[in-house]
Order: C-alpha cells, then structure tokens, then sequence
C-alpha cells in the first residue's frame, strides 16, 4: 500500500559524493579527483564518500538525508484514502553504487545502486482495499529489500565569466526493480482488531508485487526530488574543476 513512497540529485549526489568525501575533504584538497571518463573511479570515491555526504552540509541548507523528512500528504488511490503524517525515510546512507558514468555525447549521467529503504510513519486509513472494507489510524513501517534503482540525469555544463565551469543538472527518469520483497507492518487497523489487522499484513506482504504496482512510485518521486535539490544546491556553490579533472 506504500509502494508509492518509493533523482539527478542522485546524479550529482553521488557525482559530488564521487570526487568529493566530505566538505572538508574539499577544503584540505585531500580527496582524489576522477575525470568524468573514469566511470571506475567515480563509482569507487562515491562508495567511499556516502555515509559523510547524506549527513548533510548545513551551511548550504542541505538537510540530514539519512533520517529524510518527507511532507505530510494524502492518497487516494483504488478506492482507499490514506493521510500520512511523521513520515520519515531511512536507507540511503547504507546504499552501494553499482556504477556512476557519464556519457559526454548525449550529456547523460547514469547512476546504479542498491540499498534498503525503511519507512516510518503515522497514518489513517479508510475506504477499500481490493473491494474490501479497511479502517484504521496509527504508527506503520515498511521495508523495501535490497530495492536497485537505475537513474539517468539530463545535465549541461556552463562557463561563468571568471572562466570556471559549472555542472548544471536539468532533469531525470528513473526505474527500479525490487530484488528480495517488501515488508508491511500496519498497526492499529480496524482500531485494534488484531485478527484483521493481521490478516491485512499477511495480505499485503504475500502481494506486495501487486501492491507496488497499484499505489505506484510517489514516495520514490518525494525521495528523488529532495535529493536532487540538495544536490543541486550544492553543484551551484562549486567549479567543476575543484572537484573533479576538467579541461
């Protein structure tokens, strides 16, 4: 029921977090610059830079992207109207990139990775699911296992009149593909029934391919969104040539 939770951020996120380890790695000049033809070494120093750049880079009001905050909001969809409050989103720290290139000729970048997203909230329930009767109001996490999502990130590079040159991301699409399963835990559901609010678990775990693919990708769309702006603010307050080999 929550697979709609599920960047261009992501393609600078891991760009930046490929030639960049930290903030203060920049400052000190410590870290290894990749060219952007080095698809190896790009994918290597953002593996290597992950954890320090998802804590976020307050002084460019980049939040903490390891505990991510995503706004309340409605669902209706299939008969069923959600309210979801508190919600908040866990996994990209412990993500691993399968691969970070950048294909020059049609200014694309393609960015692989792996991880587990962990998502808690509040919510309350009510109308139909699957044509039957659901109701319900409290705390519910779901766990989407070893999820690979693939991006592409449409970017341009410009040059500013003090002769550096800036990367410049303009938009994304993404896909992904589930590898082990999703996990649903609902609490509260019919006020306290536990029989039925069991039962609904049950439901949605067995199904939760057909669950994906009814309530759709919105929260994907809330997580890449917010990546993508924090990335993007970061990229406007660098040149490219401090942070990776550019010509």
């Amino acid at each position: 029921m929550i697979n709609k939770y599920l960047s261009v951020l992501f393609v600078l996120y891991w760009q930046l977090l490929v030639t960049l380890a930290t903030p203060e790695c920049y400052a000190h000049h410590t870290f290894k610059k990749c060219s952007l033809q080095d698809s190896d070494c790009l994918t290597k120093r953002s593996n290597a830079a992950i954890k320090n750049f998802t804590r976020g880079i307050p002084e460019l009001g980049i939040e903490n992207m390891n505990q991510m905050l995503i706004d309340p909001t409605e669902l209706k969809i299939d008969g069923t109207i959600q309210e979801l409050n508190n919600i908040q989103v866990e996994g990209l720290e412990n993500a691993t990139i399968n691969e970070l290139r950048f294909i020059e000729p049609l200014k694309i970048i393609r960015l692989s990775f792996d991880t587990t997203f962990v998502f808690n909230y509040d919510y309350i329930v009510e109308g139909f699911l699957f044509m039957q009767p659901i109701v319900g109001e409290g705390p519910a996490t779901v766990k989407i296992k070893n999820i690979q999502t693939d991006m592409i990130f449409f970017y341009d590079i410009i040059k500013k009149e003090n002769g550096k040159h800036k990367l410049v991301i303009k938009d994304y699409r993404f896909g992904f593909n589930i590898k082990d399963s999703v996990e649903y835990n609902y609490m509260n559901l019919f006020h306290g029934d536990k029989k039925k609010n069991d039962l609904v678990n049950d439901f949605l775990n067995k199904n939760w391919t057909i669950i994906t693919n009814v309530f759709g990708t919105y929260f994907y769309d809330m997580i890449y969104q917010k990546m993508f702006k924090a990335i993007r603010k970061y990229m406007r307050s660098q040149n490219l040539e401090d942070i990776v080999l550019f010509e």
